[in-house]
């Protein structure tokens, strides 16, 4: 499992900025804006709900799992943010970073979910 998500993310690392949306001029379509900015808006939510789950399970068993999904989504929404700011143009955001914040949003929650799965069963 190691060995797939570090080659994923080299692959990431070294492909992601030869991606066509990378070239100069190339405008952002108004949708991928706004749904970016949505996106980034229900993860700050769902990141609040983690975080009140995780401060209940505190010392349980089951904070661990909590734990990692609100660093997760925490990931995610700064990913999202870090999209609409360079798709609206107000910094120069590099595609690689979102995608590699995007790849450790992904790899917590499955850490996450792994790790609650494990104590419930």
């Amino acid at each position: 499992m190691k060995a797939v998500l570090l080659t994923f993310g080299f692959i990431l690392l070294f492909f992601g900025s030869a991606r066509a949306d990378n070239l100069p001029g190339a405008a952002a379509p108004f949708w991928g804006i706004v749904l970016s900015l949505v996106a980034g808006i229900f993860s700050a939510f769902g990141l609040a709900f983690a975080f009140k789950v995780y401060r209940l399970t505190r010392g349980g068993e089951l904070s661990a799992g909590w734990q990692w999904l609100a660093a997760a989504l925490l990931l995610f929404a700064a990913s999202q943010l870090l999209s609409f700011l360079g798709a609206a143009g107000f910094a120069a955001v590099s595609p690689t970073t979102v995608s590699l914040l995007q790849f450790g949003a992904g790899a917590g929650m499955a850490f996450g979910v792994a790790r609650i799965k494990k104590v419930m069963s």
